[in-house]
């Protein structure tokens, strides 16, 4: 019953959301890709896909091929060798393709195939930046802040379930396929949530968003982590009413804090297909803290040696709490340098810094040992690239506290940073609209 008023706010917000997308897309039809026939020719171990694709807006395409060799989700098969209607610049109309099968050694009768056929009509990023308010992720964080109950009477365990249901509840209904991923650590029996939006013409490449679920019990949180779990479920839904050429995983890691047990189980038990490759993530930890006031922002001297350039501009403007921080090594050094970019060019009044650590996250200045605490740190260890996404921790002292309340988070400050992770979730995932077709061989 906790979910009931929750989920009628996330409808109703859902609506808002529908409608706002439809108006951004309605002026360009999908593609439709039908009339198809395949012709397998054992002899020369070939196959032929003919088939046809109508569109009343374009006149020209761009057409992949996949193919799965154990009709999964696997579709890491070489097709660069297909002839025919493939590529750029297919017309509408009748078409067909050759692809040799050979060199794969696959055997058609146990393989699928997928057609993917794009406009390249896709919205702008400014349109859907729109499309992230102040007022979704209040009533975002309020669904959340609602799985709290008053009586604290659970364990943390049963806080991270709750918020699994929630983002079952909002996910499911936008297309999301979900799955869990369950384990032990210990005593605590936990499970992360997954949330998957397959891909177009790159399905095998992932794109990923998370925040942490273990909500300490009977405590708002609004800050830690309910603003990185609003964010990342208003991204997701804004991405639900979208194409993307990326698959993206929606993440929610059960039993963080300094071992990070879940995404640990994530990145090393199974929650990335050995077929997967990340080509990014966004962990979304603490985004919602803001303060223009002088001192704000607590100073410790091995950060200032750590970071000069960073910390040269905020000495210099009086140790003010009033900026976004993205954590980075320097393999996801590009990843943190787009979100530079994209805030210079569409925010150039909000303050963004990197932060750049040594490849683990772990450094030694002084007497002062400098270690990384979340969700990102096991994909730096798998070497995919990572940023950690906080604020500069100007409630620092209350994270996830009795006082962690509403009231404490800059609406204005979270609405500019989960709209920037937006644009580089959308820059990783790269939209799409397209007409996509799956089938076996043997038809």
């Amino acid at each position: 019953m906790y979910l009931l008023p929750s989920i009628i706010r996330q409808l109703l917000l859902a609506t808002a959301l529908v409608l706002s997308l439809t108006s951004v897309t309605a002026q360009n039809a999908l593609p439709k890709i039908s009339d198809v026939r395949v012709t397998n020719n054992p002899a020369d171990n070939s196959v032929i896909v003919k088939y046809k694709i109508t569109d009343p807006d374009d006149k020209a395409f761009t057409v992949h091929f996949l193919v799965s060799a154990d009709a999964s989700d696997d579709y890491t098969i070489d097709t660069r060798q297909a002839t025919g209607s493939i590529g750029d610049n297919i017309p509408a109309g009748k078409q067909q393709l050759t692809w040799n099968y050979k060199a794969a050694g696959i055997d058609p009768a146990k393989s699928r195939f997928k057609l993917v056929v794009s406009d390249g009509h896709v919205p702008t990023a400014m349109d859907l930046l729109q499309l992230i308010d102040s007022n979704s992720l209040k009533t975002e964080l309020q669904s959340i802040i609602a799985t709290a109950p008053k009586i604290p009477t659970d364990t943390t365990i049963n806080r991270a379930a709750r918020i699994r249901d929630l983002i079952r509840a909002e996910c499911s209904p936008a297309g999301y396929q979900l799955r869990t991923q369950d384990f032990v650590f210990g005593d605590y029996k936990g499970a992360n949530i997954i949330a998957v939006k397959p891909g177009t013409s790159l399905p095998n490449e992932l794109t990923a968003v998370s925040a942490c679920i273990d909500l300490a019990e009977g405590k708002p949180c609004a800050n830690s982590n309910g603003s990185g779990l609003a964010g990342m479920l208003q991204i997701a839904a804004v991405l639900s009413h979208l194409q993307l050429k990326r698959t993206v995983h929606i993440l929610g890691f059960d039993y963080s804090g300094e071992e990070f047990i879940g995404s640990n189980q994530y990145v090393f038990q199974g929650g990335i297909k050995d077929y997967e490759r990340i080509t990014g993530l966004i962990d979304l930890d603490r985004i919602g803290s803001y303060s223009a006031d002088i001192r704000s922002h607590r100073v410790e001297d091995a950060a200032v040696q750590l970071f000069p350039a960073v910390y040269k501009e905020v000495l210099a403007d009086s140790s003010r709490a009033d900026f976004l921080t993205v954590v980075s090594n320097q393999r996801s050094h590009p990843l943190a340098a787009s979100f530079m970019k994209n805030a210079g060019a569409y925010f150039p009044h909000f303050k963004v810094y990197e932060k750049e650590y040594p490849e683990y996250g772990e450094i030694t200045v002084g007497e002062t040992d400098f270690v990384q605490f979340s969700d990102h740190i096991p994909f730096w260890y798998r070497k995919y690239p990572a940023v950690w996404i906080t604020d500069a921790g100007a409630t620092a002292r209350i994270n996830g506290g009795a006082e962690d309340t509403p009231d404490k988070i800059n609406f204005s400050f979270f609405t500019q940073t989960v709209r920037l992770c937006l644009l580089n979730v959308l820059e990783m995932g790269q939209p799409d609209h397209a007409a996509v077709y799956e089938a076996g061989f043997t038809q």
